[in-house]
C-alpha cells in the first residue's frame, strides 16, 4: 500500500478515467446495489423464517 502511494504520480489520469466510465456507469452501479439489497433481504427472511417483506427484484418460477 505504501509503495502505491508513492507511485500515484505515475498513474495516467486519462486512463484511470476511462477504467472508471467503463467500470462505475450508473447502470452497473444500480444493479450491483441491487443485487446486495436482494441478497440482505433474503437472508433477513431466511435467518428470521418470515417473508413479511418480499424480494421484487427476485424472478417468480
Amino acid at each position: 500500500m505504501e509503495q502505491a502511494i508513492h507511485a500515484i504520480d505515475k498513474l495516467d489520469r486519462m486512463e484511470a478515467r476511462k477504467r472508471v466510465e467503463i467500470y462505475f456507469t450508473a447502470k452497473k452501479m444500480v444493479s450491483g446495489y441491487l443485487k446486495v439489497y436482494a441478497r440482505v433481504l433474503d437472508e433477513w427472511n431466511f435467518k428470521n423464517k418470515k417473508f413479511l417483506l418480499s424480494n421484487p427484484w427476485k424472478k417468480r418460477r
